[in-house]
């Protein structure tokens, strides 16, 4: 086989690695570290409501000011949320939607609710619309050195066993990258 293929495989193999490091880096690490970065407060005003789902739910699309300058965030986020759905024939065309653990006034970290609906047809609203109204204000916290980088009411705090998720990726790109090495350097010398 000519080297030139085990130089594109091992390439190719630390590009993804790169990749996966770097998306995980931003999609889920980033949602952590803005709790430590982001120490300065103001209100914001509900603008409308996420087209994306999160964990099947669409969020609460906030807007903020700092030093005259707009900025946009999306929540408050959830680890994850459970819903249970009980439907009849016999049940309204607009689903009722019942929060099950908003106590005290505290935003929970896990979402569950239960959906009452029609079985042949039905219009479900996002269960938050009725906690946060579009046109109503909430606390945002942002980073002052950058203010796009910000969360609504609370931060998103990992979950029980995040640290094995993180030692897996981590892992995994580890040996993505020892593959690559191991294909450049060492494999073309084997099969000559």
């Amino acid at each position: 086989m000519p080297t030139t293929f085990f130089l594109l495989f091992g390439l190719m193999d630390l590009g993804f690695a790169i990749f996966t490091y770097f998306m995980f880096d931003y999609f889920i690490l980033s949602n952590y570290r803005n709790a430590k970065r982001c120490t300065e407060k103001t209100e914001g005003v509900i603008i409308r409501y996420s087209y994306a789902l999160y964990n099947g739910i669409s969020l609460p699309v906030v807007e903020y000011t700092v030093d005259g300058n707009q900025y946009k965030v999306v929540g408050p986020k959830f680890r994850s949320a459970i819903s249970n759905t009980i439907s009849t024939p016999l049940g309204s065309i607009v689903s009722d939607v019942k929060m099950d653990n908003f106590e005290d006034g505290e935003i929970p970290q896990v979402l569950r609710y239960k959906i009452y609906r029609n079985s042949f047809i039905s219009l479900t609203k996002s269960p938050l619309m009725e906690r946060f109204p579009i046109g109503g204000k909430i606390a945002v916290y942002y980073d002052p050195k950058k203010p796009k980088y910000s969360y609504v009411a609370r931060p998103l705090k990992p979950g029980r066993y995040a640290w094995v998720t993180k030692c897996s990726i981590y892992s995994l790109v580890f040996m993505m990258v020892a593959l690559a090495f191991f294909t450049v350097f060492i494999l073309p010398n084997l099969v000559k």
